[in-house]
């Protein structure tokens, strides 16, 4: 792994700690399961109707929430550097998100997958850890 990547999941290991410790063991579970997500302006991280795919945590760049209504799009919020987004009924149900997220401009995110969540909460080690994160 390169050194841009590891720092930026250890951006990622600070915003994590502020809800549940890691050993350094632990994490480097947690880490295998990371990827790098790059956005370009204007691209969808999640598309209204279609299922969630990852959780995300913004290391650089911004996005935006909205939905639909009557045509028209309606921002719900905004998130940017340093934040955690996702349609987080969508990523835990495998249903279809009722709401888009979009860059604003070039983002960087830090992501993993439902089968990732899903893979960590079976480890006996993380188990718990993962359940309270």
């Amino acid at each position: 792994m390169d050194a841009q990547t590891l720092t930026k999941f250890n951006l990622f290991r600070k915003v994590v700690e502020d809800f549940v410790p890691f050993t350094d063991d632990e994490w480097d579970i947690f880490q295998s399961h990371l990827q790098i997500l790059p956005l370009d302006k204007k691209e969808c991280f999640v598309e209204a109707g279609k299922v969630c795919k990852y959780i995300g945590y913004i290391v650089s760049g911004s996005v935006r929430c909205y939905h639909l209504k009557d045509g028209d799009e309606i921002t719900s919020y905004f998130s940017l550097e340093n934040e955690m987004i996702t349609s987080y009924k969508s990523f835990l149900t495998g249903m279809p998100s009722p709401i888009a997220i979009e860059s604003l401009e070039k983002t960087e995110m830090v992501v993993f997958t439902a089968q990732s969540l899903n893979e960590l909460v079976s480890n006996p080690l993380l188990s718990l850890k993962i359940e309270r994160f």
